[in-house]
């Protein structure tokens, strides 16, 4: 009978308590001389959970095993519970295999030759294998908390920013560890909650702005780009400035614990407490500068538009004692400190009044947006050609790595190559090295495709003139929408307001424009900006 051995070990400890994966090999080889079975390939399963499916080796053994030339008759495996822990699925994977032909054997686990005897046996062995591990996850998650109540560090991969420190302390695996911050990395940190909180080039940066910047300045995730969710990750961790969030959720299912459950984990901060929460404050009141959200959430026209240009935060809409009057004032004097900020306090009527006239009458001149599209246009156009080759030369690159992956995986499932740890190691580098070119190339298709129909000097005055009637119409219900498609942010000085738009946001408001007053805003964020 032709057999493969599939060995598996989840920590190093069990390798130092005699299951190593080669002494399982050799265990089972022996075995196979005797017997006068023929070993065909060989896979190891290193640091891997047996509770589950996600075993990339386990995985490639499964689908090679229902392959239709069948390389093989049966699998061999030391114990029951180095195939399966979970005795459901153990079952239905044994069921899978049975019904093309393929035996599962545990060689210190023989079954009987009846079928029913040994149904029942190898049922009650799968639920002994899997209330094991349950009692032995419940021990050592206590032992893991009580580790981090303690400031040790239980994971593999630290947090960006950080790096693990080996104590001279034992624990179960080898010593103890704790967080340290890494400094080319904790660099990166500071440099994202600053401008967070401070903004960049006198621009305000949220979560995707900041992402841009560090991916276009080579600043990468270690090795990957940033994405706008890893920004926002960092800037609601609570780790960054020395409170590391432990146990909150439930490892398996990634359900919510109670918070009375959660363990605070004291490490060396980052950033102090006080940038902290002015960060996470700044997030929650502009919700990432996502006006679109926002404008579903209020009624006031300029919410969401307006900013403090010496603090950078918003302008919420308040009421005066008497509750006459509606006027905006900057929320870092109402959330913070009254002497925080010496923006003033602005009547609501007039500034909106003012703010609708100069985008009307100034911004909208139908001369000036033509010259507006003409320069957008001009640096589209000197963006694209260098982009145009690197995207050409991902694309080849990219389907070379992809090829080499599957010829690599393809020599594997033939036994043409032993997946041993280094294989597997290598594997890892070169998957990532294709999901950072894919990503790459997703970037550039993305700013390559710009969402705007082709439109002349007719288009532009129809939407001038027509958003023009709208925003000076103050019962529009149209007015707020147009403004937001045409402004991104009002900047508000001691005496003067600065509006600033999207070239791009213009040009698809132009171009998706239709006399029933319907837009469209699905607009890239990497061209330049107009003021006012």
């Amino acid at each position: 009978m032709k057999i493969a051995i599939y060995v598996r070990v989840s920590t190093e400890r069990q390798a130092d308590q005699g299951a190593s994966v080669e002494d399982q090999i050799a265990q089972i080889d022996n075995w196979a001389k005797r017997e006068n079975h023929t070993v065909v390939q060989v896979f190891r399963e290193e640091g891997a959970s047996a509770f589950d499916d996600r075993r990339p080796i386990f995985q490639i053994m499964i689908e090679s095993a229902l392959a239709p030339d069948k390389p093989f008759d049966a699998i061999v495996v030391h114990t029951s519970s180095r195939f399966y822990r979970d005795n459901v699925l153990r079952a239905l994977i044994t069921r899978k295999l049975e019904r093309g032909g393929i035996k599962v054997i545990s060689l210190t686990q023989p079954l009987p030759d009846d079928a029913s005897s040994a149904y029942l046996l190898e049922n009650i062995i799968g639920l002994i294998d899997e209330f094991q591990s349950r009692e032995n996850s419940k021990h050592v998650i206590r032992c893991q908390r009580r580790n981090a109540e303690d400031g040790f560090f239980n994971g593999s991969r630290p947090p960006y920013g950080y790096q693990t420190f080996l104590t001279d302390l034992p624990a179960r695996n080898g010593v103890k560890k704790r967080l340290v911050p890494e400094p080319s990395e904790a660099v990166v940190v500071k440099r994202i909650f600053q401008m967070a909180d401070e903004g960049f080039q006198g621009v305000v940066q949220g979560a995707k702005r900041i992402a841009n910047f560090l991916n276009q300045s080579g600043q990468l995730n270690r090795g990957k780009n940033w994405r706008k969710q890893h920004i926002h990750e960092i800037l609601t961790n609570t780790a960054y400035f020395g409170e590391r969030i432990t146990f909150r959720t439930i490892g398996r299912t990634h359900e919510i614990r109670p918070k009375d459950e959660w363990v605070i984990c004291k490490i060396p901060p980052i950033i102090d407490r006080e940038l902290f929460d002015r960060v996470h404050g700044s997030l929650q009141s502009r919700q990432l500068k996502n006006v679109d959200a926002k404008s579903t959430q209020v009624s006031t026209l300029l919410t969401g538009l307006l900013k403090c240009a010496q603090c950078k935060r918003n302008l919420t809409l308040r009421t005066g004692k008497t509750g006459r009057y509606n006027y905006y004032g900057c929320s870092t004097k109402s959330d913070f400190n009254v002497a925080g900020c010496n923006c003033p306090n602005i009547r609501r009527e007039p500034l909106e009044s003012a703010i609708l006239d100069v985008v009307a009458n100034v911004v909208l001149q139908p001369d000036r947006v033509a010259r507006m599209m003409s320069e957008l246009r001009e640096a589209i156009n000197k963006m694209h050609e260098p982009e145009k080759r690197r995207l050409l030369s991902l694309q080849r690159d990219a389907s070379l790595q992809d090829e080499r992956i599957s010829l690599l995986y393809d020599q594997a499932g033939s036994g043409k190559l032993d997946l041993d740890s280094s294989l597997q190691e290598y594997l890892r580098v070169q998957q990532r090295k294709l999901s950072t070119m894919r990503q790459e190339i997703k970037n550039l298709e993305s700013r390559q495709s710009i969402p705007l129909k082709k439109f002349g000097p007719q288009q532009i005055d129809k939407f001038s003139e027509s958003v023009k009637s709208e925003l000076l119409n103050r019962q529009s219900p149209l007015a707020r929408q147009y403004l937001r498609a045409v402004v991104s942010e009002i900047r508000i000085k001691k005496a003067t307001a600065e509006l600033i738009g999207s070239k791009a946001q213009l040009a698809a408001a132009i171009s998706n424009w239709t006399p029933q007053g319907t837009l469209k805003r699905e607009v890239p964020s990497f061209v330049s900006n107009w003021r006012a």
